[in-house]
């Protein structure tokens, strides 16, 4: 299957929609980024959300920590999909991964 590949306008309009929508839901989000890069089949979409969850949480302990609430792979289900789909993007072929890091910048997991 091919992947979608969006113009620059519509990744700077999903970058600031993101920016606007997400920390209200998820409070901890500082900001987020959207970045895409050519493949074979298409564009990879780089979704990298940056956050006040403390440098001490990492992919080895998120899971037991109280940060566990805040599921980045539901806003990706969810509230991604629904913003692609209100851009008029067909949300199975936007290829993408989103990554979250911690306040030191260190990444916590891929979601």
């Amino acid at each position: 299957m091919r992947y979608e590949v969006l113009p620059e306008r519509r990744i700077e309009l999903l970058k600031k929609l993101l920016n606007e929508m997400m920390p209200k839901v998820y409070p901890v989000i500082k900001h987020i980024d959207v970045t895409n890069q050519n493949s074979g089949n298409g564009d990879i979409h780089y979704i990298r959300v940056f956050t006040t969850i403390p440098d001490g949480i990492t992919s080895d302990n998120y899971w037991d920590s109280k940060y566990a609430e805040m599921d980045f792979s539901w806003m990706d289900a969810h509230y991604v999909s629904e913003i692609l789909t209100y851009l008029g993007v067909d949300k199975s072929r936007f290829y993408r991964i989103v990554y979250v890091y911690n306040d030191n910048d260190e990444l916590i997991g891929e979601f």
